[in-house]
């Protein structure tokens, strides 16, 4: 009946998340949702791991769950379908948490610790596409299962426990931290029943004979580290090309301060993760466990002995990436063991809630101390939202209390809680410190749920191409193959959502800086005197590239062949081999405002004379009158001695001045040849010296046209 009643709840937290989903509208935790998200297409479409077509090192299995959401017609369904797949998957972590409660608590108090899992702030992550949805579970599973080998060590169990940690492994790289959990609990534990016996003599054999029942897994451990090494050597590969893309964080130094001070960060966050009470409750049975008066059984000691590396070596680890890689919060690497915290909770409320003063006052003091720390060292700004979920109700905070106000509110709170916690009387405390505990994750999860599915929303709508985010499909069909032509004035997020939501996209052409990421892309620079793209000599070209037949392109570049579809600011060409430039401009920013220098520059017009009209508006700005010199030059195409464009020999000159409000418009007779249009206004404006928020040098809304004669 217990275990009916479980899984019905099970299913309604399944059912619940897989409605809230519906509310995150975009993935936006980029690049890793990309990636993650071509793996998984890639498999749906039969061609294993795949990353924009080309062959990619082995991340994570993930991308395997949730492909057969990429079986579905439409983006706008495969992204609904795996958003179900995660809600699935994370809410799967309670049934580990449930199982391990109920070898440790009472039936009530296991359905407690089970439904405070439920309400963690992480559980936003099943809205995006990322390897947590299936690694939280995967943990936890882990976890569960050391300790049930710890507690009765047979064969079986440890074999069992070695399988756990290849689970986690497959699910994210972040499982290795496993093995070094592993081998600490199975000493912790010899040590915890070391205490319990007691022996008056011979204790170094007491402990060599408990450390002996676990040979097969110390021994799998062992030979499995041995046998790599071996490997590596043959292969003539250093240790850590095993960790494919993560082989980084083992290659560079770290600094030692940075990493304690991280750490400590990291421990902080954790104690607002999981409502504080949880955190001290850990912390006062780990300071009972050696006292002779509090006696544990052998689940109490394999959940201790396990619970203590877990959440040590899991913190330390976040807070060593976070020292070198993140500097933020990195709580997405952290969360997996916020249950191990409401398991403690359950324990101590199981054994009577014991309070000693000295060891109250520590455990009570600790995660206050911490959050103090927290708040001085106020690391909370817009890059939480895609790692530190917990701290988004303090951001959000800042806007209604003010952000002076903001941290003395969270340490009223904790403060209340960590006073139920330390006060109320025992018989009571299980009916309003578990509630109130539950309160707090609920809060957290609602404010945070709220702001980042509104974020969701302003990621969806970077494009600027409204609602039908699968246009290009639609459009040319999702089989078509669509290069992506990124500039730099193209927004990296713009190309990210365009090529999630369009599975026609294929190849990418750089014309500019590196695309953030180091995804596959060919390099490409612009042939001055005919705008053939080529590529670049020496740099990445990715295979597959020559067969796109179409060019996605943003409005400042166009292409020499047919228009097959707009929306907004983007073109698709039909191409007209080679891939061509028609026409290209440069210093103009995606709002339309140059600074002090704009280009225009015309390939195709070589079939005799056309006219170009270069219009120059201030209408967008109406403040103190910056009045503008103008000067307008036109000319034929040639090459300076960089190998830049530039203007051969100019047959035009125009000038003029432009006001606040005001627009000039200048129309010229183009050469019978390809030919560069360029502009220069002095001085230009900047609108933060007015009292506004844009530091941008300003000179005037620029557009062109140019009519064939």
């Amino acid at each position: 009946m217990v275990g009916l009643v479980f899984a019905g709840l099970v299913v309604a937290a399944m059912a619940v998340r897989v409605l809230l989903t519906r509310a995150s509208v975009a993935p936006w935790i980029m690049i890793d949702e990309l990636i993650y998200s071509e793996f998984a297409k890639s498999i749906a479409d039969g061609g294993g791991w795949m990353n924009r077509e080309q062959p990619a090192p082995f991340l994570s299995l993930y991308p395997a769950l949730i492909s057969p959401a990429w079986l579905a017609d439409s983006m706008e369904t495969t992204f609904s379908i795996a958003k179900a797949i995660n809600a699935v998957l994370m809410t799967l972590a309670a049934v580990p948490v449930f199982l391990w409660a109920r070898r440790l608590v009472p039936v009530a108090h296991a359905f407690a610790a089970a439904l405070l899992v439920l309400l963690l702030a992480a559980f936003v992550l099943t809205g995006v596409l990322m390897t947590e949805n299936a690694f939280f579970p995967a943990f936890l599973l882990a976890l569960y299962a050391f300790a049930v080998a710890l507690e009765r060590p047979t064969i079986l169990r440890q074999g069992l426990a070695l399988g756990a940690v290849a689970v986690a492994l497959g699910m994210r790289y972040q499982a290795l931290v496993l093995l070094g959990i592993l081998p600490t609990a199975i000493v912790l534990r010899a040590v915890l029943e070391l205490l319990e016996e007691r022996p008056p003599r011979r204790r170094l054999r007491f402990l060599a004979r408990e450390l002996a029942r676990f040979w097969p897994l110390l021994g799998a451990l062992g030979g499995g580290a041995i046998g790599y090494v071996l490997l590596k050597l043959v292969q003539g590969q250093s240790l850590e090309s095993g960790l494919s893309a993560y082989g980084g964080v083992v290659r560079v130094s770290y600094v030692a301060d940075e990493v304690f001070r991280w750490t400590v960060l990291h421990f902080a966050q954790l104690a607002l993760v999981v409502a504080v009470a949880p955190f001290s409750a850990l912390l006062l049975l780990l300071l009972l466990a050696p006292r002779r008066s509090f006696v544990l059984n052998a689940a109490e000691r394999a959940f201790l002995a396990v619970a203590a590396p877990a959440v040590l070596l899991i913190v330390v680890q976040a807070g060593f990436f976070a020292s070198r890689f993140a500097l933020r919060i990195v709580e997405r690497n952290m969360f997996h063991v916020a249950p191990v915290f409401f398991l403690a909770l359950m324990l101590w409320l199981a054994r009577g809630a014991p309070r000693p003063i000295l060891a109250t006052a520590l455990a009570v003091g600790t995660p206050l101390a911490l959050i103090g720390y927290l708040a001085k060292e106020s690391p909370v700004d817009l890059s939480i939202l895609s790692d530190a979920f917990s701290l988004v109700p303090v951001l959000e905070l800042g806007d209604e209390v003010g952000i002076d106000w903001r941290w003395r509110v969270v340490a009223l709170g904790a403060a209340l809680l960590l006073a139920l916690f330390a006060l109320a009387p025992a018989r009571i405390l299980p009916f309003v410190l578990v509630p109130a505990v539950a309160a707090g994750l609920l809060s957290m999860s609602v404010v945070t749920y709220q702001r980042l599915t509104a974020h969701s929303e302003l990621v969806r709508g970077v494009p600027v191409v409204g609602d039908e985010v699968s246009w290009v499909d639609r459009a040319l069909g999702r089989d078509a193959r669509v290069g992506f032509l990124f500039t730099p004035s193209v927004d990296p997020q713009a190309l990210w959502q365009t090529e999630f939501w369009n599975r026609s996209i294929g190849p990418v052409f750089n014309l500019g800086l590196r695309e953030p990421g180091h995804l596959p892309e060919t390099f490409t620079t612009v042939d001055p005197g005919t705008g053939e793209l080529v590529p670049v000599p020496g740099l990445p070209t990715a295979a597959g590239s020559a067969d796109a037949d179409y060019i996605l392109t943003p409005r400042t570049h166009s292409i020499r062949g047919t228009i097959a579809a707009q929306r907004g600011p983007w073109t698709v060409f039909l191409v007209d081999p080679p891939l061509r430039l028609a026409e290209t401009t440069d210093g103009i920013g995606s709002d339309g405002w140059m600074g002090a220098d704009a280009s225009y520059t015309n390939f195709a017009a070589t079939d005799g004379t056309g006219r170009v009209g270069v219009r120059l508006s201030r209408f967008a700005w109406l403040g103190e009158d910056v009045p503008g010199r103008i000067r307008v030059r036109i000319g034929e195409l040639g090459v300076d001695s960089t190998g830049a464009a530039s203007i051969r020999r100019v047959t035009d000159t125009k000038t003029g001045v432009i006001h606040s409000g005001g627009e000039e418009t200048f129309l010229f007779d183009t050469p019978q040849s390809a030919f560069r249009v360029e502009i220069h206004i002095e001085p230009t404006f900047s609108p933060s010296d007015f009292g506004f928020d844009d530091p941008r040098e300003l000179g005037a809304v620029v557009t062109f046209q140019f009519f064939t004669a």
